[in-house]
C-alpha cells in the first residue's frame, strides 16, 4: 500500500511477537484491531531494514535480528509445503469426481466433507477410515500433517457448547419428563468467525497461515472478537488499528487479494452447507469460484426489491442484510383490479390524462403492448408475469415524472404530498411539513443563502419564501446557475435540477442578478415565486439528485429522523421504497379500471430475518421461478445513529444463467431444487390454512398504546387474563420443566392493560417472554450468528453463543436472559444436603462423598445456602454423644455433556466458592482437592481445572458424562447470611460463564400450544398473532 497515512496516524500500526501457544487475542474481548500474520518477504524485508540500520550505527538488538532470521527461514519452509497442499487436494477431488461418475452420492459427499473439514477432523477421520476408505485416510492423514506445519496460528471457540443437564427421577428417565431438549436445527459445518476462514465445527478450530489478516471486521463493525487466536509457532503479527484499516480497505489491490483468499478458502464452505449445493462435484463449484460476483453494498443500500424478478441469489460474506415482506412498492398479481381492463394502457382508449397514457404507453414497447391488447395472451400467468414486470420497471424509475406529461397528473393527483404523507408521522401539518421540507433540501442547493430552517414548538415548518428574506441576491443567483459550482459538490446535480424546473423568464432574471445587475422588485418577486412554485408542487426528498446532499448534511438527517414514522435515518433504499410509491401513486390514478384503488401508505414491513455471514438469500424465488417474495436491503445497526460507521455489506451473487447451468449439469441439484419446490408448497398451503382459522377467531381491537408497549409486534405475543389467573404459577414451572438447563423462559411481569370486551372490561398482563416479534431487532448485533429465526418463527440461540449480551441488551422488552453456562451453576437446585452427625457410609460401605454413594433421606436445598432461623432448624439437633463437629455436607450430581463435539484434552475450565468458610473441603469425583494449589481471598476460593483426557500437575479429574461435586462446610458460631455457593465454569484464558436463553415456543413439543399455555389450570392465557386483535377466549 503506497499511503497508508502513517504520518498523521503514527502510533496505529506495530509489530509484534508471538511465541507457541500464546494468545494473540481473546473470544468477546472488544475488536480495537485488526492483525496480519506476515509472511517471508515481509519477515525477509523487517530484517534487512533493521540490518541496514545497524550498519549505518544504529544499535539493534542482536537477539531482534537472530529471531527474525530464524522466523524468516520458518516461514519459506513454510511456504514451500503450500504445492503439496494443493497435490493432496485435487487427489481427493479426482476420488469425489470418479465417486460422481460411478453413481455413488454418498462416498462423493464423505469425500468432499472430509477435504473441507478442520486439520483435527481430518485426522480423526484418517484413523476411522483405514479400513474401509485406505486411499483417502492415507491422503487426509498427509494433508492434517502439512496443514498442522503450515499453520501459523489458530482461531478457536470453547472446544464443546458444554450444557449442564439436571439430574432426573427414575420415572422421569423411564417415562420421559414431558420436556425435551430445546430445538436447535441441524449442526452447521462451520462456525461464523472473524477471520479468512470460518471455524470447523467439530474441532471448534480454524486454522490461520502466513500472509492472512484476522479481526478486521470486529474492528469496523467494533463487535466483539468471534474466537480465541493462539500462536501455533513463533510468529509476526502486524497489528492495525481502524485508521489504517480504512485506508488499506481503500486500496484495490488489497480488495482483489481478499476477494481471491474468499473463493479459495472459504466460498465453498459456504456453499456446500446449503443443502442445495452440498452435493455438487468440484468441477461445478469450480464453474461457480470463477463466474460468481463478489459484491460490496453500502449499508441502507436495496440489494433486491419484493415482486422483482428472480435473477440471482446472493450468498453473505459479511455484514448483515434486513430481510423484509410489505416494504415494497411494486405491483403483484393481488394489486391488479381487473386483468380484462389491461387493455386501459392504451391510451386511444377512452380516459383522463391522455398524454401521460402516451408516454407511458411508448415506454412499454411494442411486446407489452401487444400482450395489452390481447385478452387471450393474458390468460397465461406467465405473460401476467412479464407484464406486471414491465410495469414494475418504470415505477422502479425514480426519473419517471420527468417524462412528457408525467409532471402534471403528479401534481393534479397530489402524488408528491400522498407520498410524503405516507412518510411523515402523524401530528403534521402535511402540505407545510413538505413545502417547509423541500426548502431546506434547497438550503445547501444555494449555500445557505436561505434562512435555517427549525422546527416549530408546534411542530410545523416556516412559511412561503419571501423576497425580503434574501440578504444577498447576486450571491443567491449565482448559486442558481449551476455552472457556478464545481462538478464534485455534493449540490452541483440538485442545482441543475431547480434550475431546469424555473421557467425561462427567471434563468433570465438570475443571470442578470448573477452578473452584477440590480434585480428590480418584479424581478426578484418572480424568481421568489418560482422556488416556491418548487417548493410546494415538487418532492425533492425522492429526487436521486438530492440523494448526496443528505448523505452530506448531518442536520438534514437529523430533520428527517425528527419527521418521519418510526425515528430512522434516511438511507437509500427509503429513497427508492418512496420514489417507487411515488410512481406507483401515478399508475392508480391513470389505470383505476385495471390497477384499482392506490394504496393508502407504503406499507408496514415485517421483519422475516437478519441474515449474516454464510446465510443465503434469494435462492427461493430462482428454485420456483417465481418474483422475489421479499425486499433484502444491506443493514446498519442503529438506524437512529447516523454518525456510526460501519462497512459494507460484501455479497456473493450467483445468476440466473449459472444456476440453470447447474440444475442441467447435475441430476442430483436439479432433485433437489424440485424437492425444495414441493416443501414451499406445502408450506403455502399451510400458511392458507391458518389464515383460514385465525380469520374465524373472535378478536377484540388491541389497546390505544400497543404501538408504546410494542405488543404491536408479537407475531406469537403471550397475554394472560388477570380475571381468571389465580397466580398459581404452573405456567412458569411448565416452562422451567420443558428446558433441560432449569432456566425459565417466562416470567410474570410486564405491561398491563385493559381492554373493552362488551360490557366487560378484561384485565391483561403481557408477560416478559419471547413475542417472536415483527422485526426481531435481537438479531442484528450478534458478531457470530449464533441467533437465528426458526422454521416457525421462533427466535433461536446456537450452541456456539460466546456470551457477549449484545442480544439480551437489544431486546426491548427483556425476553432474553443470559444464565451462566457453568458445568455447575451458582444458583442451582440440585444441590442435597445433610448435617454432618446425621452422615453415615452407605448399605455398601462406600464413604459419603464417593461418585456412587446412595443419597438416602438428603434434602434438597438451592445454593446460596443461607445461615438463618430456617436453615438451622433443617439441620436438627446433634445427640449428646454425637462425636460429629457442627459441619453440613453437600453434594451436586451434574452431567458434562457434548453437544456436537469432544472435549479437547486442553479444555480448561475455573472452579469458584463464593462466600467461602475457611475449612471447608471439597471432593470432585471421589478425589479430594483440598491441598490443590489455589488462589485463596477474602471469602473467596479458585481452582483452575483441566478435563480428565490430558495428564496435567492440575486437576484433571472432569470428564464427559456424570460428575459429581462434594462439599463439607464447617459451621462458625459466627455465621450470618449466605456463607455457601459454588460454580464450575468454562475457562479459556477468561471466564466465558454466560449464555443467552430465549423462548423457542416448544418447537419440539407435541401439538400446537406451549407448554405454559398448556399448562395453565384456568384458560387464562394464550399466545396469538397480534396484528390482527387479542382473540377472544
Amino acid at each position: 500500500k503506497a499511503n497508508l497515512g502513517l504520518k498523521t496516524n503514527p502510533d496505529t500500526l506495530r509489530v509484534r511477537r508471538f511465541l507457541a501457544d500464546e494468545p494473540i487475542c481473546q473470544r468477546g474481548e472488544p475488536g480495537n484491531s485488526a492483525f496480519y500474520l506476515l509472511p517471508a518477504q515481509d519477515l525477509g524485508a523487517l530484517r534487512d531494514r533493521l540490518a541496514a540500520d545497524q550498519a549505518g550505527g544504529v544499535e539493534v538488538d542482536p537477539d531482534v535480528l537472530a529471531n527474525l532470521e530464524r522466523a524468516h527461514v520458518q516461514a519459506k519452509e513454510r511456504a514451500a509445503l503450500a504445492p503439496e497442499s494443493d497435490k493432496l487436494e485435487a487427489e481427493i477431488v479426482k476420488l469425489e469426481e470418479a465417486a460422481l461418475q460411478a453413481g455413488d452420492v454418498n462416498r462423493a459427499s464423505l469425500y468432499a466433507r472430509c477435504r473441507l473439514a478442520g486439520t483435527i477432523t481430518k485426522l480423526v477421520k484418517s484413523e476411522l477410515l483405514k479400513e474401509t476408505e485406505p486411499q483417502l485416510a492415507s491422503l487426509l492423514g498427509r494433508l492434517a500433517e502439512i496443514e498442522d506445519q503450515r499453520r501459523v496460528a489458530v482461531a478457536r471457540v470453547p472446544s464443546a457448547p458444554l450444557a449442564v443437564r439436571r439430574q432426573q427421577t427414575f420415572w422421569q428417565r423411564l417415562f420421559g419428563s414431558g420436556g425435551a431438549e430445546r430445538s436447535r436445527g441441524p449442526n452447521p459445518s462451520t462456525i461464523p468467525n472473524d477471520g479468512p476462514a470460518d471455524i470447523d465445527y467439530d474441532s471448534g478450530e480454524a486454522p490461520l497461515y502466513d500472509d492472512e489478516l484476522f479481526g478486521e471486521m470486529a474492528c469496523i463493525d467494533r463487535q466483539p472478537r468471534t474466537a480465541t487466536v493462539v500462536a501455533a509457532r513463533e510468529c509476526y503479527v502486524l497489528e492495525l488499528l481502524r485508521p489504517i484499516l480504512d485506508n488499506m480497505r481503500k486500496d484495490e489491490a488489497y480488495r482483489e487479494k481478499l476477494d481471491a483468499k474468499y473463493r479459495e478458502r472459504v466460498l465453498e464452505l459456504h456453499l456446500r452447507a446449503l443443502p442445495l449445493f452440498k452435493d455438487l462435484n468440484a468441477s461445478l463449484i469450480t464453474r461457480i469460484r470463477q463466474d460468481a460476483e463478489l459484491l460490496a453494498y453500502e449499508p441502507g443500500t436495496l440489494i433486491c426489491d419484493e415482486h422483482e424478478p428472480s435473477d440471482a441469489l446472493y450468498l453473505i460474506r459479511s455484514g448483515t442484510v434486513r430481510v423484509m415482506k410489505g416494504a415494497s412498492a411494486l405491483l403483484s398479481s393481488q394489486d391488479v383490479r381487473d386483468w380484462n381492463q389491461a387493455g386501459q394502457l392504451n391510451p386511444s382508449q377512452s380516459g383522463a390524462h391522455a398524454p401521460a397514457r402516451a408516454t407511458l404507453w411508448q415506454l412499454l414497447g411494442p411486446e407489452v403492448q401487444g400482450w395489452a391488447l390481447s385478452p387471450s395472451a393474458l390468460d397465461s400467468p406467465q405473460v401476467r408475469q412479464n407484464l406486471l414486470d414491465a410495469l414494475n420497471r418504470l415505477i422502479a424509475d425514480p426519473e419517471l415524472g420527468r417524462r412528457e406529461g408525467l409532471a402534471e397528473v403528479m401534481q393534479s393527483e397530489q402524488c408528491h404530498l400522498r407520498t410524503w404523507q405516507a412518510l411523515v408521522k402523524a401530528g403534521h401539518e402535511f402540505a407545510t411539513t413538505l413545502h417547509g421540507f423541500n426548502r431546506a433540501l434547497l438550503g445547501p442547493v444555494l449555500l445557505g443563502k436561505l434562512s435555517a430552517l427549525k422546527l416549530g414548538s408546534d411542530g410545523q415548518l416556516p412559511a412561503p419564501l419571501k423576497a425580503a428574506s434574501i440578504p444577498d441576491w447576486k450571491a443567491l443567483c449565482t448559486d442558481l446557475e449551476p455552472t457556478s459550482r464545481k462538478p464534485d459538490h455534493p449540490a452541483t446535480e440538485a442545482a441543475r435540477w431547480l434550475w431546469n424546473r424555473l421557467p425561462a423568464a427567471v434563468q433570465s432574471a438570475a443571470r442578470e442578478g448573477k452578473a452584477g445587475a440590480a434585480l428590480s422588485d418584479e424581478a426578484k418577486n418572480l424568481i421568489v415565486a418560482a422556488m416556491n412554485d418548487v417548493a410546494m408542487n415538487a418532492f425533492a426528498l425522492v429526487e436521486p439528485e438530492f440523494q448526496p446532499i443528505l448523505e452530506a448534511d448531518a442536520a438534514l438527517q437529523r430533520l428527517v429522523m425528527e419527521l418521519r414514522k418510526g425515528g430512522q435515518k434516511w438511507t437509500e433504499h427509503d429513497f427508492r421504497r418512496y420514489s417507487r410509491f411515488r410512481n406507483r401513486l401515478l399508475f392508480h390514478a391513470l389505470y383505476p379500471e385495471f390497477l384499482g384503488a392506490p394504496p393508502s401508505d407504503a406499507g408496514s414491513p415485517l421483519v422475516l430475518a437478519y441474515c449474516t455471514r454464510g446465510d443465503f438469500i434469494g435462492e427461493m424465488g430462482l428454485v420456483l421461478a417465481e418474483p422475489r417474495s421479499a425486499t433484502c436491503v444491506a443493514y446498519n445497526h442503529p438506524e437512529n445513529d447516523p454518525a456510526r460507521e460501519v462497512g459494507p455489506v460484501q455479497l456473493v451473487r450467483i445468476h440466473k444463467e449459472l444456476f440453470d447451468h447447474l440444475r442441467q449439469s447435475s441430476r442430483l441439484f436439479s432433485e433437489r431444487v424440485e424437492a425444495a419446490v414441493r416443501r414451499r408448497q406445502e408450506q403455502t398451503r399451510k400458511k392458507q390454512r391458518e389464515a383460514e382459522q385465525a380469520a374465524r377467531q373472535r378478536r377484540l381491537p388491541l389497546a390505544s398504546d400497543a404501538d408504546d408497549l410494542g405488543l404491536t409486534q408479537g407475531q406469537r405475543l403471550m397475554l394472560i387474563d388477570l380475571d381468571r389467573c389465580t397466580r398459581c404459577d404452573e405456567c412458569v414451572k411448565a416452562c422451567v420443566a420443558t428446558h433441560d438447563d432449569g432456566a425459565s423462559r417466562l416470567f410474570l411481569d410486564g405491561p398491563r392493560f385493559q381492554q373493552q370486551a362488551g360490557q366487560v372490561v378484561r384485565n391483561f398482563l403481557a408477560p416478559t417472554t419471547c413475542r417472536s416479534c415483527i422485526d426481531p431487532v435481537c438479531m442484528i448485533p450478534c458478531p457470530v450468528g449464533s441467533i437465528v429465526r426458526g422454521e416457525h418463527g421462533q427466535i433461536e440461540i446456537r450452541d456456539w453463543c460466546i456470551g457477549c449480551e449484545k442480544c439480551a441488551k437489544n431486546c426491548p422488552y427483556g425476553a432474553i436472559q443470559m444464565h451462566p453456562t457453568g458445568i455447575l451453576p451458582a444458583r442451582s437446585p440440585g444441590w442435597r444436603m445433610l448435617s454432618a452427625w446425621k452422615v453415615r457410609a452407605d448399605s455398601r460401605g462406600r464413604p459419603w462423598h464417593a461418585p456412587d454413594y446412595q443419597e438416602r433421606g438428603w434434602q434438597h436445598v438451592q445454593t446460596p445456602l443461607v445461615f438463618d432461623r430456617h436453615f438451622h432448624n433443617r439441620l436438627g439437633k446433634p445427640p449428646s454423644n454425637s462425636t460429629a463437629g457442627r459441619a453440613v455436607c453437600l453434594r451436586h450430581a451434574f452431567d458434562i455433556e457434548d453437544v456436537g463435539r469432544r472435549i479437547r484434552s486442553e479444555t480448561k475450565f475455573r472452579l469458584v466458592i463464593s462466600p467461602y468458610v475457611a475449612g471447608t473441603k471439597l471432593w470432585l469425583n471421589g478425589q479430594a482437592v483440598a491441598d490443590v494449589e489455589s488462589k485463596k481471598g477474602e471469602g473467596l476460593r479458585e481452582l483452575e481445572l483441566e478435563s480428565a483426557a490430558k495428564p496435567s500437575r492440575a486437576l484433571k479429574i472432569l470428564k464427559p458424562g456424570r460428575n459429581v461435586a462434594a462439599v463439607e462446610v464447617p459451621l462458625r458460631d459466627d455465621l450470618a447470611g449466605p456463607f455457601f455457593e459454588m460454580k464450575i465454569v468454562i475457562f479459556e484464558g477468561t471466564v466465558l460463564d454466560l449464555r443467552a436463553v430465549v423462548c423457542d415456543l416448544c418447537q419440539l413439543q407435541p401439538g400446537e400450544l406451549t407448554a405454559c399455555v398448556k399448562a395453565c389450570p384456568h384458560e387464562a392465557t394464550r399466545r396469538f398473532d397480534a396484528r390482527q386483535g387479542i382473540i377472544v377466549w
